[in-house]
């Protein structure tokens, strides 16, 4: 009996000190998950879908006007059902996952690939800067 009493002596403030801060916790994160839900933002035209030239450009995070110029040329091959739209979302995806913080190059060359086993003629990124924008000198 004297065993479970110094014990407790020693270990008692140590629990109630955890016990405290457990229920701290409790409480600051049932509301912090309150103040984090928002309202959805709707785009202002009144369309809730992004169109395929947006998931690219944001998924792939396209910041040059080259890549997005190389951007553009893609989504004209699918507007013309020369390519897949689900091909085109599906080569994004693989890019994300081969490196997540700069997918583009790795898009680049696998959508080129699959575009050239359907004999879609997509240039390098290179090929179309040079043609669709003038050098400054």
């Amino acid at each position: 009996m004297f065993l479970i009493s110094a014990f407790l002596r020693v270990e008692y403030p140590r629990i109630l000190t955890v016990m405290v801060v457990l229920l701290a916790c409790a409480v600051t994160t049932e509301n912090a998950a309150h103040a984090q839900i928002t309202r959805p933002i709707t785009p202002r035209g009144g369309n809730q879908t992004a169109s395929l030239y947006d998931i690219l450009v944001s998924n792939l995070k396209a910041t040059t006007p080259d890549q997005q110029t190389f951007l553009v040329r893609v989504v004209e091959e699918t507007n013309n059902k020369r390519l897949d739209q689900g091909l085109a979302l599906a080569v994004m995806r693989y890019a994300q996952h081969k490196h997540s913080a700069y997918p583009f190059p790795y898009f680049e060359r696998a959508i080129r690939v699959e575009a050239a086993k359907r004999r879609v003629s997509l240039p390098a990124i290179s090929v179309v800067v040079t043609t669709t924008t003038p050098r400054r000198r």
